[in-house]
């Protein structure tokens, strides 16, 4: 595998999950498709979103001053032809006062004009509370 081509899907998911972090849109926005699909199973039926959904997350965030979190990710498994990529990471948030939340992401990416650009994203619906600061 192209370990350049691994490093610019490394750099596109720093800024995606930065963007995630932060909840800033605008980083999002650079990554994720202004069309693309966030997707789940809930309740017998597929749950999406598209990405302005992370917008309004970001305005109500400011509303309710809500912290920043800190998003770390892992890359569990990565597959690239040509300029597209499957992409699964492992990817864990932790607050100051809440708490720390991981999840297992799926995500499709194309390469266009030289950025790795997220078209879809597909995540299990459970939620793992990995601890609380409480414990």
């Amino acid at each position: 595998m192209n370990t350049s081509e691994i490093e610019n899907i490394q750099k596109s998911l720093d800024i995606f999950v930065k963007g995630l972090n932060l909840l800033d849109y605008d980083k999002i926005s650079e990554i994720f498709f202004e069309k693309g699909l966030s997707c789940g199973a809930l309740k017998g039926e597929i749950s999406y979103v598209f990405r302005d959904h992370w917008k309004t997350m970001a305005e109500q965030a400011k509303k309710e001053d809500i912290e920043p979190t800190t998003g770390t990710y892992t890359i569990k498994s990565l597959n690239i032809i040509g300029n597209a990529a499957s992409v699964i990471i492992d990817l864990i948030f932790r607050t100051e006062d809440k708490i720390t939340e991981r999840y297992i992401d799926f995500y499709h990416m194309l390469k266009v004009n030289d950025t790795w650009r997220i078209v879809n994203k597909i995540y299990p619906t459970n939620v793992e509370i990995v601890s609380t600061k409480d414990h």
